[in-house]
């Protein structure tokens, strides 16, 4: 058999054409990918009718049975999961990605389960147009991706959520679209904090001040945050005048137990502490942690006890725009349901955009293209149930990705073609 692959080594967002050649003529073939990554492997299969020329092509046939369904050119991309052999809450987490490859080898098997060829693919984050730049500068840490010309280009800031750390593939992958990104670390890494018991909105201020400073960087700047990054996200549009527009992506408008953040050396106050009775009722089934019946049922029976600890969204400068996505299956927060209590905050200034986005088939980890869905999130000692649907929320994943470059093309405005330098 043949193999024809559009583009053997491609950027990780970016589609691909598979074609399989000389299979036996109207046979079934069983086609694995498998990602093999340092934390663990990924798979994802699927089943096809080859044609009587012997030919099956993936956007254009609908497999009859797999881990997708449909005629999806990058249905397995999209479907995989951890393999069997992969410990509970694993996920590919990628620290420096410059010089990086990821590999996914295609198998394809006859109804025979005999091997009738393979082939391996790549995928990298970085456009060879992007340069990546270690930030240690003052009290920041973290990494901007930057086109390497000299033009000014719509800068943005990336914070991920619960993990920590710093998680460049979603900055380097915007970057090859031509925005400036600082990936920026908010606690366990480096020198900061090792727990988020001690975030301090100082440093979310510096990092603005810095990029927006800088000659390849417009004026102001987008906030980009996920999960506990968008709580952050939405606490600096409160506070500091330099933000064009904020995007999350299932992000809290208030947090809870073990975190502490700093306003102007004051503990913020938005911080609700759980009872012991309420630590109790979290649901734990096989050692894993199900937060969103928890907090529905405190919103259902006690919502007056959580409206204090609501951010003042409404107090947010009228001309900062908001981009605000959830999944509806997430399983770490009910974060449509707080979404929306956002949303009616946001619109009491009738003159802001803001764009909402709620995805029918998404749980908490909502990525880049081609990422795999997460149903099992592990930050030591605890396991914490994500949600979503393996297929469905990877296509979602693929839906608003092309959304968030519209987003921040149109919030942020460039006058000058290139920087005095």
């Amino acid at each position: 058999m043949k193999f024809a692959v559009s583009k053997q080594i491609s950027l990780f967002d970016e589609d691909i054409e598979v074609v399989l050649s000389e299979l036996p003529p109207e046979k079934p073939v069983r086609l694995v990918l498998t990602c093999f990554h340092s934390s663990g492997n990924f798979h994802s299969w699927a089943r096809f009718a080859a044609s009587k020329d012997g030919v099956v092509d993936l956007t254009k046939d609908e497999p009859f049975d797999g881990t997708y369904w449909g005629v999806d050119g990058m249905g397995l991309f999209s479907s995989m999961c951890p393999t069997p052999n992969s410990r509970l809450g694993t996920i590919m987490s990628f620290t420096n990605v410059e010089e990086l490859l990821v590999s996914y080898q295609l198998m394809v098997y006859s109804y025979k389960e005999e091997i009738l060829g393979q082939t391996t693919i790549l995928k990298r984050f970085m456009d060879a147009s992007v340069e990546r730049i270690e930030i240690n500068i003052g009290n920041l840490r973290g990494v901007l991706f930057k086109p390497k010309n000299t033009k000014v280009h719509r800068s943005v800031i990336d914070m991920c959520g619960l993990g920590g750390k710093c998680k460049e593939h979603r900055a380097a992958l915007l970057a090859n679209k031509g925005f400036a990104v600082l990936a920026l670390a908010l606690y366990d890494f480096k020198d900061r904090p090792k727990r988020l018991n001690n975030i301090d909105l100082k440093y979310v201020k510096e990092a603005i001040d810095w990029i927006t400073s800088q000659p390849f960087s417009t004026k102001k700047c987008v906030i980009l945050g996920q999960s506990f990054g968008g709580y952050v996200a939405y606490l600096a549009a409160l506070k500091h005048d330099k933000i064009a527009s904020v995007i999350t992506l299932n992000a809290p408008t208030f947090t809870g137990t073990g975190i502490t953040i700093f306003e102007d050396g004051k503990k913020a106050p938005h911080i609700f502490n759980l009872t012991q009775k309420q630590e109790r009722e979290r649901l734990h089934v096989r050692n894993i942690v199900y937060n969103v019946g928890l907090w529905t049922k405190i919103f259902d029976e006690e919502p007056e006890i959580i409206e204090p600890f609501y951010l003042p969204m409404e107090l947010v400068p009228e001309n900062v725009a908001f981009l605000v996505i959830a999944g509806e299956k997430d399983e770490s927060m009910p974060a449509v349901r707080w979404c929306k209590l956002l949303e009616k905050r946001l619109r009491k200034v009738p003159n802001r955009r803001v764009e909402t986005i709620y995805l029918k088939n998404s749980g908490h980890m909502i990525e880049p293209p081609h990422m795999p869905h997460y149903d099992i999130l592990y930050t030591p000692p605890v396991y914490w149930a994500q949600g979503g649907d393996q297929y469905l929320q990877c296509v979602e994943q693929r839906e608003i990705w092309p959304k968030i470059h519209d987003f921040i093309k149109s919030t942020l405005e460039i006058k000058d073609e290139r920087c005095k330098l």
